[in-house]
């Protein structure tokens, strides 16, 4: 095994928001995840490092009537490179393995808010984001 020469360098949540719905009574749901989510890609000057902003949501805040709740988290990650990546892999990279890694973080948050909200803690599976 090797070191990877592509590299989170740091990250940090920069924003979350979680709106428990006190009115939900449905013995029956089962959560079936509806999620939405973005990707925004910055590359600085010299294509050295980059900041990817990933921001994810769990159900719908305009319609939390049919829901238990709703969360979203916007998290950022600076990743770095080696100077000689091509232009795809580098692409692959940011597009593709940049968002799972930053998913690992945002499911570690999202079960720590479900289990302090009253419902079971929410283990979100893994996504394959070459699919996207």
């Amino acid at each position: 095994m090797k070191k990877s020469t592509f590299q989170l360098k740091e990250q940090s949540i920069l924003n979350i928001e979680f709106v428990k719905n006190e009115d939900f009574i449905d013995e029956n749901f089962k959560v079936s995840l509806e999620f939405s989510n973005s990707i925004e890609i910055k590359n600085d000057e010299n294509n050295k490092i980059a900041e990817v902003i990933f921001d994810f949501s769990i159900f719908d805040k305009n319609a939390i009537e049919k829901y238990p709740f709703f969360i979203n988290v916007k998290i950022k990650g600076v990743f770095a490179w080696d100077a000689d990546m091509d232009n795809q892999t580098l692409e692959n990279l940011l597009k593709i393995n940049a968002p799972a890694i930053l998913f690992s973080f945002i499911r570690s948050v999202v079960s720590s808010i479900t289990a302090f909200s009253g419902y079971p803690a929410l283990i979100l599976p893994l996504i394959n984001f070459n699919n996207e």
